[in-house]
């Protein structure tokens, strides 16, 4: 990994957490500075295998739209997928038509029915600390979420660490 794209993922997450500040509501800024090492180790992860730019990321579970914004900043297409709880948020119905993020609603991961249509679309899946979250037979989804994978694309999956909790 080089210094110049340590300093490149940096000042995008910078430029994610410039607007988290500035909107200042307590919950989000709470929660991008509990992740925001996170999100560094993902995007430098990410962007070592994948280093392309104008590559089209699948981010589930976008909640925020912290990691949606990164990954746009760094220079790939993103689709932010939640459920409605979360997009009904009037900060991040405004957050995602300002910046441009193309929003995926979606109340039932286990079909995925918002991305239905949808096969060989996405170079990276990213499927953070929400793992737990799935309460349901995963058989379907991790089927679908193959489908929509491009071909030597990355589904990058993390868990929430117990130990730092």
């Amino acid at each position: 990994m080089t210094q110049l794209l340590k300093n490149e993922i940096l000042a995008a997450l910078n430029k994610v957490e410039q607007i988290v500040i500035d909107e200042g509501y307590e919950d989000d800024i709470t929660y991008f500075t509990y992740h925001k090492k996170r999100y560094l180790r993902m995007a430098l992860s990410l962007k070592n295998h994948l280093p392309d730019k104008d590559l089209v990321v699948l981010n589930i579970g976008s909640h925020y739209l912290h990691v949606s914004l990164l990954f746009q900043f760094l220079g790939y297409k993103v689709d932010s997928l939640d459920v409605a709880e979360f997009w009904n948020l009037d900060f991040i119905k405004a957050r995602a038509e300002k910046y441009r993020l193309k929003s995926v609603i979606d109340n039932n991961f286990e079909t995925l029915t918002s991305l239905a249509d949808l096969n060989n679309k996405y170079d990276i899946v990213l499927f953070t600390e929400i793992l737990e979250h799935i309460t349901f037979n995963p058989i379907l989804f991790w089927k679908k979420l193959y489908k929509l994978t491009k071909n030597k694309g990355i589904i990058y999956i993390s868990t929430p660490n117990s130990m730092c909790l």
